[in-house]
């Protein structure tokens, strides 16, 4: 223990900020020197809490220590991270009312509207009870909604995996663009926000009216269908002084329906937003790259990630052929990090010589590049680690 104290408090916040909150409360009780980095301002300034399936009886429990938590240390919090779960309808209205409690909690602390910078709410997976028990989804966009209208600082709003139902979802969105928030929040996650049945003229009402108020938006996630529903010119006309990063999220569905943007749609945006880059990450191997992947887009970071499908004629390794060819012939100059993997494919399936060694001599500002081990031979990856300063791996 005497070696111990000789430790610098900045060593031993870095310890601590790995620890649990049962075992930090443990530490702090050893000595008054590990007491006071306790209560380090730092320690507490990020913040993740973790709402399961439990019943009633516990909610009481539950309500007592988040308010000696918020009480304590909620006035040192600036990075607030939700993420709630529930197996089954019985458990999900308590867990939507624990939410519900620290939401509130955290709006009434003095300060509490200033001091909050970034929001994640994740994992809502109430499974059945997200959609059909309408008790759950009321509680819940409620507290959101009024936690969203208090806040007057944050940077980074982040709802992704929410698959909200048009009726709340609007609700939810409006208070975000009525809030005080809007002119600093700089950051909106809203992948697979709607519900997968979210009719398009919905998604484009709803998400123009946080666009047009929320004039500070630098980066943007989304669904790839989502931007195809509101026009990626209307969004860059909305947001043309501001708007630098855009990451979409292309799915399989996206694929089939065949709800693809076009080239001019890119140019006239790319006109718009001279700073304007894309990161898309793709779900699935696309059959024909060239029909997502247009000449216009002004793509810098791709990543794609997905299973052979049993039904197509095409293996991997002629769809990994064509995405390399793609990518080389259309963004050579933009294109800066590429993420290939293969999910549940035991046969090797790696591109060919000749294809990948035209793609990273064309590719010349290309600094990160990562193959799963099913696309990529160990020695061939040696051979261009040492022929180009690429950063070129396995995951």
């Amino acid at each position: 223990m005497e070696k111990w104290n000789h430790l610098p408090d900045e060593l031993l916040l870095h310890i601590f900020r790995f620890l649990k909150e049962v075992d930090l409360i443990s530490a702090s009780c050893s000595c008054r020197k590990w007491r006071r980095v306790f209560h380090d301002a730092s320690l507490w300034r990020v913040r993740c809490f973790e709402f399961s399936g439990y019943y009633r009886s516990q909610a009481q429990r539950m309500q007592h220590r988040l308010s000696g938590y918020l009480t304590a240390m909620g006035k040192h919090l600036q990075h607030v991270h939700i993420a709630c779960s529930s197996p089954n309808l019985i458990t999900a209205y308590n867990v939507a009312q624990g939410v519900k409690f620290l939401l509130f909690g955290l709006t009434d602390l003095p300060n509490g509207s200033w001091t909050l910078q970034t929001f994640t709410l994740r994992h809502l997976n109430f499974d059945e009870s997200w959609d059909s028990f309408r008790g759950s989804k009321y509680v819940l966009v409620t507290s959101l909604s009024h936690f969203f209208q208090a806040q007057a600082a944050l940077r980074a709003i982040d709802l992704k995996n929410a698959f909200i139902t048009p009726p709340f979802s609007n609700r939810l969105l409006r208070c975000v663009s009525n809030s005080r928030c809007r002119v600093t929040v700089t950051s909106l996650n809203l992948v697979n926000f709607f519900s997968c049945d979210t009719p398009s003229r919905y998604v484009d009402i709803h998400l123009m009216t946080v666009f047009r108020k929320c004039w500070n938006l630098s980066e943007i996630s989304m669904n790839y269908m989502y931007l195809h529903a509101i026009g990626v010119k209307r969004l860059c006309e909305a947001l043309s002084d501001t708007l630098q990063l855009l990451r979409l999220n292309f799915y399989v569905l996206d694929q089939t329906r065949g709800d693809l943007i076009r080239t001019a749609d890119w140019s006239s945006a790319r006109v718009t937003c001279s700073r304007l880059k894309v990161s898309i990450h793709i779900h699935c191997w696309p059959r024909e790259p060239s029909s997502v992947l247009v000449a216009s887009l002004p793509l810098y970071e791709i990543m794609v990630k997905g299973r052979q499908c049993w039904r197509s004629p095409i293996n991997l390794s002629t769809k990994l052929n064509r995405l390399l060819d793609c990518l080389s012939r259309s963004y050579a100059q933009t294109l800066e990090s590429a993420s290939f993997s293969a999910i549940g494919v035991s046969k090797f399936s790696p591109p060919s010589h000749e294809t990948l060694t035209l793609f990273l001599l064309r590719c010349t500002h290309l600094r990160k590049l990562v193959f799963s081990d099913s696309l990529m031979t160990p020695s061939f990856m040696a051979n261009a680690k040492g022929q180009l300063a690429v950063d070129m791996r396995t995951p």
